[in-house]
């Protein structure tokens, strides 16, 4: 459903409500929804634009075997400062002690 709202297939295109469905389904452990939302927050679309929320789903999804997710979370650490990448690392922390 995500990607329906995404591209406006059958329906008013929306970001805000793409990114809910993909919400939903990325925290039910679904990868390619995990992507989704990291390239959402990647650009801003439908959702703040957030580098560090980004490649922590990255990492999330890759984690799940998403190897595109991989790919993308380098790319995105290149063009992160340092601050960025310790509050993504301190998020997947906090993350990983709450499971």
């Amino acid at each position: 459903l995500g990607i329906l709202y995404v591209r406006g297939q059958g329906i008013e295109q929306s970001y805000e409500k793409a990114a809910t469905w993909f919400r939903r389904a990325a925290d039910q452990g679904v990868a390619a929804a995990q992507f989704n939302i990291a390239v959402m927050y990647e650009f801003g679309n439908g959702l703040l634009e957030d580098d560090a929320r980004a490649h922590l789903w990255f990492t999330i999804a890759a984690q799940q075997g998403y190897t595109r997710a991989n790919e993308r979370r380098t790319l995105l650490a290149l063009r992160m400062s340092e601050a960025q990448l310790a509050r993504a690392e301190e998020m997947s922390l906090r993350l990983r002690s709450a499971q």
